[in-house]
């Protein structure tokens, strides 16, 4: 929640300085405001869990299902 409230923040900063900066360089702040909600929600969405471990890949055992005869 905290990284998503200080995304937010950068946000209102940049919303701010489409506002001030002249010129092309505008498109720097406008970048911000646009992207940076998506990453906001994506970094919030992590969930890290003290026991966590990373996600391994299953295999299905084709030999043990029956054989329908």
């Amino acid at each position: 929640m905290v990284s998503y409230s200080i995304s937010m923040l950068l946000r209102l900063v940049c919303l701010y300085l489409c506002f001030v900066v002249p010129g092309w360089w505008v498109i720097i702040p406008v970048a911000g405001v646009i992207i940076l909600p998506a990453i906001a929600v994506m970094f919030a969405n992590v969930v890290r869990s003290p026991g966590a471990q990373k996600a391994t890949s299953h295999t299905l055992n084709l030999t043990s299902l029956p054989s329908g005869k």
